[in-house]
């Protein structure tokens, strides 16, 4: 069942990996890594999700994406949304 059921904690995995890979340094990359954050913007607008994004290590992905990416519109959408998480979420 698993297999036809959408899992956001898996696409949350998903994302985290694929921001944390290398950057291309072209205008397609950065485009693909602004989109990556919106969909993982929409995934953890629950509480349940951001502590998921928490316990996959995905504070520690977006900090380092927020002070090593080369692309300036990936670092303040990642302040945003790292923002937004510690924000909402009391237990963290």
């Amino acid at each position: 069942m698993e297999s036809v059921s959408f899992s956001e904690v898996k696409r949350i995995c998903e994302i985290l990996d694929k921001l944390n890979e290398k950057e291309l340094m072209t205008e397609e990359d950065e485009t693909y890594r602004l989109d990556l954050c919106d969909e993982l913007d929409t995934l953890i607008e629950g509480p349940e999700n951001s502590r998921d994004l928490y316990r996959a290590g995905g504070l520690k992905i977006l900090i380092n994406q927020m002070f090593d990416s080369k692309y300036e519109s990936v670092q303040l959408e990642c302040l945003r949304i790292y923002s937004s998480v510690v924000q909402n979420d009391t237990l963290l």
